[in-house]
């Protein structure tokens, strides 16, 4: 079994990834109401626990922020990264229709490599208030869980797994998978 790579790092308290919350959505606000007539993605990752980056962490999601880059190339218009305590986040905004770009983002999120490990929104600004396009609006089925592939938010809801349990399994993904990042 792997180790945990979550052991080590700068601890954040629900007060920061509250005020991290708030920044992405003002964050996302602002990109929308300046640029109305794009689409807007919205690039974050699933770690649960109070230590939300540690260089592995940082390397994939470089990786895969160069490998939306790459597929965006035609239509992209504004790309933003950022990193932070409380999670990396990346900002795409594309010159292409929104339903597309979500059904191209669902599929990397089942089969890129650490996709599953990742979030990425369509994000739309609806009567003043940040909405997201979900996979339930095409009909598709909830993220399934790392553990037991049960519904992810209804694990995470009824604290079905332990942090550090979720952690293990996050840490045994990316050691399955680290070749890919030195490829």
């Amino acid at each position: 079994m792997s180790k945990n790579l979550f052991v080590s790092g700068e601890e954040v308290v629900l007060l920061d990834m509250l005020e991290a919350r708030e920044r992405r959505q003002e964050k996302q606000m602002n990109l929308l109401k300046s640029n109305d007539s794009l689409t807007l993605v919205s690039m974050t990752m699933n770690i649960p626990g109070s230590i939300k980056v540690v260089p592995e962490i940082t390397q994939i999601f470089d990786y895969l922020f160069e490998e939306l880059t790459i597929l965006f190339k035609d239509c992209l218009f504004l790309k933003e990264l950022h990193h932070d305590k409380t999670g990396h986040e990346g900002y795409f905004l594309l010159e292409k229709e929104k339903e597309p770009i979500k059904k191209q983002l669902i599929m990397l999120e089942e089969t890129a490599n650490f996709g599953r490990l990742f979030d990425l929104d369509v994000v739309n600004l609806v009567d003043g208030n940040i909405t997201l396009i979900s996979r339930n609006d095409f009909g598709l089925t909830p993220r399934k869980c790392f553990i037991c592939n049960e519904n992810a938010k209804a694990c995470g809801r009824n604290r079905t797994h332990s942090v550090e349990e979720l952690q293990l399994a996050i840490s045994e993904y990316i050691e399955e998978r680290r070749d890919m990042l030195n490829d």
